[in-house]
């Protein structure tokens, strides 16, 4: 199976045969041209065995280095960009050698073989720039920049091979600079980026818009407070703060893993996800109550109570915001009722239940546990008894 590694051996491989190639045109030519063209080469030789095995350091983990060595890649990129100034300053002195001559002996073998492995290296270097993209290697992407930039200068020793040949020494010069500041532009590109990694800045915008949008659609999700994700090598780790309208810390740690995954699944390249949340502070308390009737009287069997007391009380001052006396839709069901009560009582969001005998089955009782309700036996008959105990049992507010 193909991988970055491989790919970054191929490069290591293929600049190892093209630099000998080249020595060898050199010497039979006797072009001073291609002797700089081979030492060029040598320089990207270098560099290529630099991105080898950066990508192998990259994968290391320990326990000195938990998150693995994946800044291992921009370092190598910045170390990459380097020699690509240094090609971009070798390829101007071509351009400003004035008093250079070509002249070959094996003009035909020279400038047939050199045209080859021009062909030879922008193959390889559209190969392994889409593999970059595919991985997201910066290294990748560094070093296929140095085959391009090694098309650019053989083209322009092709070049001079060719007005050589028909007596034109210095015609190449302009192009050269032309070339040699896109030679710039581009190193200062990866310089750029690998200096950004290798400083925690942000990943782009739009990385971060995606790891909202995915973040926003959790139902639990109340608010996110901030979120940062930067680059380490090929992966992105991202840290989230947020609210979520849960009150169970249980819950809560099973909500954020399940949050991590699909931020995974969705947001490429994303390694680790760190979520921080805080349960919300909840300002009302929402209590229940089964009645046997609506002028308050408590029900013995909670399922088949008729009606259902709500009553909402603000936390700072125990005061009864709203007080609501409704039906309990389930009565009719021959079976389930406490299940399917449970389940409609926890979509009105309640946090406390008073009963009069414990659940016959455990159906509600997982129901409120998973929705962190608590339930609580009482041995009052009046629904203004409970209220009451409540207002004035400091206890009895969560």
């Amino acid at each position: 199976m193909v991988n970055s590694t491989k790919i970054a051996l191929f490069s290591t491989l293929l600049n190892t045969i093209i630099t000998l190639f080249k020595g060898l045109l050199a010497y039979l030519s006797g072009s001073s041209a291609l002797i700089a063209e081979t030492v060029h080469s040598m320089s990207d030789l270098v560099g290529s065995l630099v991105v080898l095995t950066g990508i192998r350091i990259s994968r290391y983990k320990s326990k000195e280095f938990p998150l693995g060595l994946y800044k291992v890649e921009n370092f190598v990129a910045l170390f990459s960009s380097i020699i690509i100034f240094f090609a971009g300053y070798e390829i101007a002195k071509k351009a400003f050698n004035f008093r250079k001559e070509i002249t070959t002996t094996h003009f035909p073998l020279s400038a047939s073989g050199l045209l080859l492995l021009i062909i030879i290296i922008y193959l390889f270097m559209r190969y392994e720039e889409k593999m970059a993209l595919k991985f997201n290697s910066p290294a990748l992407k560094a070093d296929a920049f140095h085959w391009k930039t090694d098309i650019y200068s053989a083209s322009i020793v092709f070049f001079s091979l060719l007005v050589s040949w028909r007596g034109y020494f210095y015609i190449d010069n302009l192009a050269t600079i032309i070339i040699v500041a896109f030679i710039v532009k581009s190193g200062w590109n990866i310089l750029s980026d690998s200096m950004k990694s290798l400083l925690d800045a942000s990943v782009d915008h739009k990385t971060i818009d995606r790891i909202r949008q995915v973040t926003n659609k959790h139902p639990q999700v109340s608010k996110i407070k901030s979120i940062i994700a930067r680059n380490a090598g090929s992966y992105i780790f991202t840290h989230i703060d947020l609210s979520l309208a849960l009150r169970s810390l249980r819950e809560a740690h099973h909500i954020s893993e399940k949050l991590e995954k699909e931020i995974k699944k969705n947001v490429s390249w994303v390694e680790r996800v760190f979520v921080h949340y805080e349960p919300i502070i909840k300002e009302f308390i929402i209590y229940a109550v089964p009645l046997e009737n609506k002028e308050g009287k408590l029900s013995k069997h909670y399922g088949e109570a008729p009606f259902i007391s709500l009553l909402k009380i603000r936390k700072k001052d125990k005061k009864i915001i709203e007080e609501n006396i409704i039906k309990n839709p389930y009565t009719s069901l021959k079976k389930g009722k406490g299940i399917k009560l449970s389940e409609f009582l926890v979509k009105k969001d309640i946090d406390v239940l008073f009963i009069k005998e414990m659940f016959h089955g455990d159906g509600p009782k997982y129901v409120f546990s998973n929705a962190d309700v608590e339930f609580r036996l009482t041995e009052k008959a009046e629904l203004r008894e409970i209220v009451d105990n409540i207002l004035s049992d400091e206890n009895n507010i969560l």
